[in-house]
């Protein structure tokens, strides 16, 4: 087999690719100004360097691949598609550095390989068949930018290609940048800053947990994050579609006052007037508003949200067909 160096022209989903020693390590925000996205612990980051919706895209007549990565000291998993089906998954125990997919089928196939969204990873390179040809993948669709919270990052699904954006993304066949950060959606006026600087066909937001969780913002200053959040990006996107989300069902949150005396239920409220104040003033036909208990509601929480905050590996399948349906589906894009 030959060894290949992994070019950025093969990563799909990352704002920015880290180089060490020949290595890259993608990032869903630009590592070069980290220092411009602070965080209690520095959280934020911690997260941007986890590769949620980070793939490699690529066309090839191999029948073997071998991805190679710099060791770790936790399991992480890949998993490989052929055109939007799941092909393979494969483990990279702890301290390995190969991953070693099943055999492919014969002829020039677009493969995609999701990386794990949960651990960091340093891509080093390529082991193909010596004679096998290789080049960047060919276009997934229209640009998908998504933003949320850990519901968005996904650690608990069955699989990368698996989390709701991802299986959305395959099923709809969109090129998906996924900017969930587990903790972390507090309406940052960089990250809307960033979204408005990257191409975009399809934009959504799905806000509110972490702002009710952590008691980042209040009755006074919530709504008006978060149209300052949308009007930047609309500097950059005047017409993109854009679907505003509030949050999805929280049995035990609804109705029970955070420490700034916010609900989810008020939430939702502020949230949907956010959206009727931008429609109006701005004559914006291209912003949507969806209530998140479309994607993930009550009819759902007891079978499929174990901690009452965080859909498991089958709610997630199930958010991403609700999203499909209610919010594709909802939309002109």
């Amino acid at each position: 087999m030959k060894h290949i160096r992994i070019s950025e022209s093969y990563i799909k989903g990352s704002l920015s690719l880290e180089e060490r020693s020949g290595a890259l390590r993608p990032w869903r925000l630009p590592h070069t100004r980290k220092t411009l996205f602070p965080s209690p612990e520095e959280n934020l980051l911690a997260n941007a360097v986890k590769p949620a919706g980070v793939r490699l895209h690529i066309e090839t007549d191999t029948r073997r691949l071998v991805l190679l990565a710099e060791a770790a000291p936790h399991k992480r998993t890949f998993v490989l598609c052929l055109g939007a089906e799941i092909y393979d998954s494969a483990s990279l125990p702890a301290q390995q550095s190969k991953v070693e997919f099943c055999e492919l089928p014969p002829g020039k196939k677009t493969v995609t390989v999701w990386l794990p969204g949960d651990a960091e990873v340093w891509l080093t390179g390529l082991e193909l068949d010596d004679d096998a040809t290789l080049e960047p993948g060919p276009s997934e669709g229209k640009k998908w930018i998504t933003y949320g919270s850990s519901i968005t990052h996904c650690a608990r699904s069955h699989s990368p290609a698996e989390t709701w954006p991802s299986f959305v993304a395959r099923q709809a066949e969109l090129d998906l940048t996924c900017l969930g950060f587990g903790g972390e959606c507090h309406l940052d006026p960089m990250i809307a800053r960033e979204i408005g600087n990257l191409q975009a066909d399809i934009i959504s937001l799905k806000v509110g947990i972490n702002v009710y969780g952590k008691n980042s913002l209040n009755a006074r200053t919530f709504k008006p994050a978060i149209i300052g959040f949308i009007e930047t990006i609309r500097e950059k996107h005047p017409t993109t579609p854009l679907a505003l989300i509030s949050p999805i069902i929280a049995p035990t949150r609804e109705r029970t006052p955070n420490n700034v005396d916010f609900t989810l239920e008020a939430m939702r409220q502020e949230v949907a007037d956010a959206a009727k104040r931008i429609q109006h003033t701005n004559h914006d036909h291209t912003l949507y508003y969806f209530d998140g208990r479309l994607l993930f509601g009550n009819e759902l929480a007891s079978a499929y949200l174990p901690d009452n905050l965080h859909p498991d590996a089958e709610g997630n399948l199930l958010m991403g067909k609700n999203f499909l349906e209610n919010v594709l589906g909802g939309m002109a894009y």
